[in-house]
């Protein structure tokens, strides 16, 4: 795998954390209000950024595991 793929992978996962960082804050004012629904939908989308996140270190896990290391035949 090449050092740009791998940043890329990095960069794009980097980015859904600073998207769950926003929608962490979204969440606290909603519960300062508490309003309900709001709340449950933000943590909704909350849980599917957090997804995407483990989705792209898993898919990089995978590919490194899979790569010849040095010295290996």
């Amino acid at each position: 795998m090449t050092d740009s793929t791998r940043s890329a992978v990095f960069g794009k996962a980097k980015t859904r954390i600073e998207e769950v960082q926003i929608r962490l804050e979204e969440i606290s004012g909603y519960l300062t209000k508490q309003d309900l629904l709001p709340a449950l939908g933000a943590i909704a989308g909350l849980a599917e950024l957090v997804q995407q996140v483990e989705n792209h270190l898993t898919i990089l896990r995978d590919l490194e595991s899979y790569e010849p290391k040095p010295g290996d035949s």
